[in-house]
C-alpha cells in the first residue's frame, strides 16, 4: 500500500498531541508526598491547564457541542463476555434514542452504554442459540434488526454498505475516500455505521450539525490517549463535514489505525414503535374478539358466518381445475395469450416482485422441490435429467459459476452438516451393496501402489544421472505440440481450484526461502527489483496488488481480531516503557528535592 503525501505532517502533528498529554500527564502524577502546599499548588496548576487544553482542543476542531460521559465501554462495571466489544450495539441506542425528540443537552450517554451493554448480551447469546456466533466483535450483517428499550420498540432497516480507503492517492482509483462515502450515505439516510479497523462509531446529521456519537475511550483533548486509564465516551457536534472529518483522522491516528485501511460505512433507516400503543390496541382486540364470541352464540343455528368472495372463489377454482377439460382450455387459453410480448413483460415482472417476498418464495421452493420428487420417481425422466447436466456441465463458465456456488455454500456451517449427513447416508446406502465395497477395496489398493510409486520415485531422483536422464526425457517429449497443449490446459484447470492454488504458492514460498538463503540470489532478486520498480506501471500493480492481500486479510473478522490484539499487546509495551520511564523520572525529581531540602536545613 502507498504511503499518502502528507503522511510527516499527519505523524508530526499526533508527535505533538502525544508530548501534551504526556506533560499533562507527568503534571498530575508529581510528588504529593514531601510538603503539603507543594501539592496544593500542584492540583491547582494541573486543574488550570487541563481546562485550557480542553478548550485549546474543542476550538482547534471548530466544534459546536461536546459532551463526555462518565466512563467508556471497557468500564470494570461491564461483564467480561460484552466489555470492549459493544460498540456496534451502543451506536445503535444512541441512533434509536436520537429519532425521538433528540437533544444534545438532554441526552445520557452512560445510560446509552449501560442499555448497549444488555443489548449486546442478549443478542450474542441469541446467535449462540441459532448456531450463527462467529466473533466477539459484530459486523454489519450481524448487528440485530430490533431493539426493545424502555423509550420503545426500535426497528432497523440496513440500506447499501458503502466501502473504500480513508484516504485517496493517485495510486489507487476506484475507490471511495471517507468523505465522498459519507456525502453519498447521507442522502439516503441521516443514521450511519462508521467502521474501521475494530472501531464502530455512529454519525447523526440533524439540523445542519454533524454529530459524532463513539463509546471507547476518549481523554479531555477529545482524543484517545492510552497513557489515560480513565477514558470515557464521547459526543461532539460540527457544524462543517471537513471539521468532522479532520477529527476522525486525528481520532484514528491516536489509536494508531493505518489511514489506508478500508473502512465500511451503513447507512440505517430506524422507525419506532410505542410500546403503550401496542398494549391498549391488544386489550381492544381483546375486547372485540370476546363481544364476536357473545354474538355468535346468541345467533340461531342456522345462521352461518359469511365466507369471504375471495376464499370461495379460491375453493371453487380448485375445484373446477380437477376436471381434465377444463385443465386443457385453460392451459390453451395461456398460451395464446402468452404469444404476445407485451403479456410476457408483465407476467414476468409480476412474477419478479412476487419472488421479492421471502415467504412466496419459501412456497415456490417447496413446490417446485415437491414437483421433483415426483418425477424422478419416473427412471426415464431421470436419465435424460443426467444426460441434461452432462451436456451443460461441459461448458468452462457453467462449471466455474456451479464451483463457486458450492464453495459460498460450503462457508455456511448448517448447510455443511445437511451436506455431511446426506454424504454419510448415501455411503451407508451404498455400502450395502457388495459391487462398491469391491470397488473401494480396489481404490484403497491403487491408492496404496500410488504412493509406492511416489516413495520409490523420490528415492531415486535422490541419484544425480536418474535427475538427468528424467529431464532429458521430458525434454524430449515437450518437443511435441500437442503434449505442451495437454499439460498447458492441465495446468490452468488445477489453477482455477483454489486449494490446488494455494498448495503451488506454498511450494513456490518455501522453494524460494531456500534459493534465498544464497548471499549472490538474494543480490541478484534486489537488483532485479529495483530496475523493475523504476517503471511507474510495475509500482502501481504492485501497490494494487498489496492492497488487494491486506483487503484478502482483513475480510476474515479472525485476523481483524488477530491484528488488533497485536496492536493492543504493543500498545501495552510502549505503556509499560512509558510507565517505567515516569516511575524513574519521580525518584529522580524526588532525590533532587529531598537532597535540596536537607541542604537547607
Amino acid at each position: 500500500m502507498p504511503r499518502r503525501k502528507n503522511w510527516r505532517t499527519a505523524e508530526a502533528k499526533r508527535d505533538i498531541l502525544s508530548n501534551e498529554i504526556n506533560i499533562s500527564y507527568a503534571k498530575k502524577d508529581s510528588h504529593s508526598t514531601i510538603q503539603t502546599d507543594l501539592l496544593q499548588n500542584q492540583n491547582e496548576q494541573s486543574k488550570n491547564n487541563s481546562e485550557e487544553e480542553v478548550s485549546k482542543y474543542f476550538n482547534s476542531f471548530n466544534a459546536i457541542v461536546l459532551k463526555f460521559g462518565t466512563f467508556d465501554q471497557y468500564a470494570i462495571k461491564f461483564a467480561d463476555q460484552s466489555r470492549g466489544n459493544q460498540c456496534t450495539c451502543n451506536c445503535l441506542v444512541f441512533l434509536s434514542l436520537s429519532t425521538l425528540n433528540f437533544d444534545s443537552n438532554t441526552l445520557n450517554l452512560d445510560y446509552i452504554l449501560n442499555k448497549g451493554d444488555e443489548i449486546y448480551r442478549n443478542h450474542v447469546q441469541e446467535l449462540k442459540t441459532q448456531g450463527l456466533f462467529k466473533n466477539m466483535l459484530l459486523n454489519f450483517d450481524e448487528i440485530p434488526v430490533k431493539i426493545e428499550i424502555p423509550e420503545g420498540i426500535f426497528i432497523i432497516n440496513k440500506q447499501t454498505i458503502q466501502f473504500g480507503v480513508a484516504l485517496q492517492y493517485k495510486e489507487l482509483t476506484g475507490f471511495l475516500t471517507l468523505q465522498q462515502s459519507i456525502q453519498n450515505c447521507i442522502k439516503q439516510s441521516n443514521k450511519l455505521l462508521i467502521m474501521i479497523g475494530a472501531i464502530c462509531s455512529a454519525v447523526y446529521y440533524y439540523n445542519h450539525i454533524y454529530y459524532f456519537f463513539d463509546s471507547h475511550s476518549h481523554s479531555e483533548c477529545t482524543l484517545n490517549n492510552p497513557l489515560d486509564s480513565s477514558g470515557n465516551s464521547i459526543l461532539i457536534g460540527f457544524a462543517d463535514l471537513h471539521d468532522l472529518l479532520s477529527y476522525l483522522y486525528a481520532f484514528y491516528t491516536s489509536l494508531q489505525i493505518d489511514l489506508d485501511s478500508q473502512y465500511e460505512i451503513l447507512p440505517v433507516c430506524i422507525s419506532s414503535k410505542n410500546t403503550e400503543k401496542d398494549v391498549t390496541k391488544q386489550i381492544k382486540n381483546y375486547f372485540d374478539d370476546q363481544k364476536l364470541k357473545n354474538t355468535k352464540e346468541k345467533k340461531v343455528s342456522y345462521q352461518y358466518m359469511k365466507v369471504p368472495k375471495s376464499v370461495y372463489m379460491k375453493n371453487y377454482m380448485e375445484n373446477r381445475r380437477k376436471k381434465q377439460k377444463i385443465k386443457e382450455k385453460e392451459l390453451s387459453a395461456k398460451r395464446y395469450s402468452r404469444k404476445d410480448k407485451n403479456y410476457r413483460k408483465t407476467e414476468a415482472d409480476r412474477k419478479k416482485s412476487q419472488r421479492n417476498d421471502s415467504y412466496i418464495r419459501q412456497i415456490e421452493r417447496q413446490r417446485e422441490c415437491a414437483t421433483k420428487r415426483e418425477a424422478r420417481k419416473n427412471e426415464d425422466f431421470k436419465k435424460r435429467e443426467l444426460a441434461a447436466k452432462r451436456e451443460v456441465r461441459k461448458d468452462e463458465n457453467y462449471k466455474r459459476a456451479e464451483a463457486q456456488s458450492k464453495k459460498s455454500q460450503r462457508d455456511n456451517f448448517d448447510l455443511r452438516q445437511i451436506e455431511r449427513q446426506r454424504e454419510l447416508v448415501a455411503k451407508r446406502e451404498a455400502r450395502k451393496n457388495k459391487d462398491f465395497k469391491k470397488e473401494n477395496l480396489l481404490l484403497k489398493e491403487k491408492q496404496i501402489e500410488r504412493q509406492k510409486e511416489l516413495v520409490a520415485k523420490r528415492e531415486a531422483r535422490k541419484n544425480e544421472d536418474f535427475n538427468k536422464r528424467e529431464l532429458a526425457a521430458k525434454r524430449e517429449v515437450r518437443k511435441d505440440k500437442n503434449y505442451k497443449r495437454a499439460e498447458a490446459e492441465s495446468k490452468r484447470s488445477q489453477r482455477d481450484n483454489s486449494d490446488i492454488r494455494q498448495i503451488e504458492r506454498q511450494r513456490e514460498l518455501a522453494t524460494k526461502r531456500e534459493s534465498r538463503k544464497n548471499d549472490d540470489f538474494k543480490r541478484n532478486e534486489t537488483e532485479k527489483k529495483k530496475i523493475a520498480r523504476q517503471d511507474e506501471d510495475y509500482r502501481k500493480h504492485e501497490s494494487e496488488r498489496d492492497f488487494h492481500r491486506k483487503q484478502e486479510y482483513r475480510s476474515h473478522p479472525e485476523n481483524l481480531e488477530n491484528e488488533r490484539l497485536k496492536k493492543q499487546s504493543s500498545r501495552q509495551k510502549n505503556l509499560d516503557i512509558d510507565r517505567c520511564y515516569i516511575r524513574q523520572s519521580k525518584a529522580l525529581k524526588e532525590k533532587t528535592l529531598i537532597s535540596q531540602i536537607m541542604k537547607k536545613t
